[in-house]
């Protein structure tokens, strides 16, 4: 009994899966590679402004001072003493770090003046205000 072999049969075309698929994990990869810039969940209104906006980098505190007054740096309420703390402990590390304040638009002026001397106390200098395109 003799067996043969199955030819395969080949019709030229080129078989394109194995690109389709490495293009998809790439496109997967740089999606979640990507990073965002998300707003804490604190609800604040912002003021308006027409002026450039500025990416923060990863290594800035981004405070937020509420419309009752509060202190929040990332998502978790702070006093001023531990604010300061926690400043003091940037500049140690870096002195390039950027403090960016961002406060609800009925917030009375000295809350905001409070944080930036934090800030200046802790021989952090680069500080900046958060706000919100005018057209938003």
């Amino acid at each position: 009994m003799q067996f043969q072999r199955e030819r395969k049969r080949t019709t030229g075309l080129l078989d394109i899966t194995p690109i389709v698929d490495t293009v998809f994990n790439l496109l997967i990869f740089f999606a979640v590679s990507l990073s965002f810039v998300v707003l804490p969940s604190i609800q604040i209104n912002l003021p308006k402004s027409s002026s450039k906006q500025v990416t923060p980098d990863r290594k800035d505190l981004r405070v937020v001072i509420t419309k009752k007054g509060d202190f929040y740096l990332g998502d978790s309420k702070i006093d001023s003493q531990d604010l300061f703390h926690e400043f003091y402990a940037a500049a140690e590390q870096s002195l390039d770090t950027e403090v960016l304040i961002g406060a609800d638009h009925e917030v009375a002026h000295g809350r905001v003046v409070e944080v930036m001397d934090l800030a200046r106390r802790a021989n952090l200098h680069r500080l900046a205000i958060i706000t919100r395109r005018s057209g938003n």
